[in-house]
C-alpha cells in the first residue's frame, strides 16, 4: 500500500515515512520470557530503540526488508515527533505550506473506516 501510493503521488506531494518507536516491540525478563510489548510471531520481535543508533538500524531494516524506495526521516530518541502527533503505530499526517490539512484516525479498536491513502485522496482530490 505504503510503496504504490509513494510510486503513484511522489511528483504531486513531498512523502516520506517518519520511523518513530518501534512498533512490534518485546521486552524480555533476564531469562528470555517475554514481559511486554506487542511482538508479532517470532519474525517481529526486537527490542524497542534505547538509542539513535538502535532507531537507524531498524530503519534499515524496514528499508531492506519491504525493498522501500520510500525516503525515510528518524524521530528524535526523545520521540519529539510522536509525542506531539500521537502517530504511532502507522499514523499519517499531511501538513500544506505549514498547516496541518490531514491526520488518518483509528477508532478505539484501532481500526479505520476507510484505508489512509483512499480517505486523503478524497479529501485532496476534491478540493
Amino acid at each position: 500500500m505504503y510503496k504504490n501510493f509513494y510510486n503513484e503521488n511522489k511528483y504531486r506531494f513531498d512523502i516520506f515515512i517518519i520511523y518513530i518507536l518501534e512498533a512490534h516491540f518485546v521486552e524480555k525478563n533476564e531469562s528470555g520470557k517475554i514481559i511486554g510489548g506487542w511482538p508479532i510471531g517470532s519474525q517481529y520481535n526486537y527490542p524497542q530503540h534505547k538509542t539513535l543508533d538502535d532507531r537507524i538500524h531498524m530503519a534499515k531494516i524496514l528499508e531492506n526488508e519491504f525493498q522501500l524506495n520510500i525516503p525515510i526521516l528518524l524521530d528524535h530518541i526523545d520521540n519529539d515527533f510522536q509525542n506531539y502527533h500521537k502517530v504511532w503505530p502507522d499514523g499519517v499526517i499531511v501538513y500544506d505550506k505549514g498547516a496541518l490539512i490531514y491526520e488518518s484516525k483509528v477508532d478505539r479498536n484501532g481500526i479505520r473506516e476507510k484505508i489512509w491513502t483512499d480517505e486523503f485522496l478524497d479529501i485532496f482530490d476534491n478540493k
